[in-house]
């Protein structure tokens, strides 16, 4: 379609966004590590515990095999996770990051927007 490459009027004056990265590569890699293992290990546990999805399953050892080795990969990526915070990021952010004081500033950061 003509005039899909050109700019509205309203994007012409728009400055750029400013992204603030909060989170450092290591932790957003471990994040998705952590997040793809706890769903795996919920969906072989729910093929392992119930019987209408067992029924499905036909070799009940390679899900358990699944999800032990999910289980580990699990466990292993919080170990890495800890060990590998050499700045001290997580310290700093179980000092800062909780308690009543983040909450209210939570709060009013959202009630600017």
């Amino acid at each position: 379609m003509p005039g899909w490459g050109v700019p509205t009027a309203t994007e012409r004056n728009r400055p750029r966004p400013v992204y603030v990265r909060r989170f450092w590569a290591e932790e957003r890699s471990l994040h998705w590590l952590l997040a793809i293992t706890f769903l795996l290990m919920l969906a072989t546990g729910l093929v392992l515990y119930l019987p209408a999805f067992a029924q499905l399953a036909a070799n009940r050892r390679l899900w358990k095999s699944i999800h032990l080795g999910a289980a580990i990969a699990f466990w292993a990526g919080l170990v890495i996770l800890l060990l590998s915070d050499t700045q001290g990021r997580l310290r700093l952010y179980a000092r800062y990051g909780s308690g009543p004081q983040a909450l209210a500033d939570d709060i009013k950061l959202l009630l600017k927007s």
